[in-house]
């Protein structure tokens, strides 16, 4: 796991209506010289994609930003959060940013902070 945990006092959870989950297919193919095509799962587990939103306070936003720049190098470290798919929260993953995150200022009190983070899921 990541020893950088999420900011404390910062919400994780996406807004309704805004998780997509892409998953890498860690399946393996291939076509024999005769018969059909063969798949077996890989050896290794899959990479997952967790695109979503959250909303913060103008001080969760301000705390997140600096959690971001600093404990992570502008997002190029890992990070340990629960992750976003499992709705009981407990499942905790170590995450990266795929890309940097995009704010978007909704009123005064309210920022949407978009982000998209990838992470290894374990095989079953």
């Amino acid at each position: 796991m990541a020893d950088k945990m999420w900011p404390p006092g910062v919400p994780h959870n996406p807004l309704i209506g805004t998780l997509m989950v892409v998953r890498q297919d860690a399946r393996i193919r291939f076509k024999p010289d005769r018969g059909e095509e063969i798949i077996r799962a890989g050896m290794t587990a899959g990479q997952k994609t967790c695109t979503f939103s959250v909303l913060m306070t103008p001080d969760q936003y301000a705390i997140f930003r600096r959690w971001y720049a600093t404990e992570l190098g502008q997002g190029s470290l890992s990070f340990s959060r629960p992750d976003p798919e499992e709705l009981c929260g407990t499942v905790i993953r170590s995450f990266t940013f795929v890309e940097p995150f995009s704010p978007e200022f909704v009123a005064p009190s309210a920022v949407k902070v978009s982000m998209a983070l990838s992470t290894t899921e374990d095989a079953a």
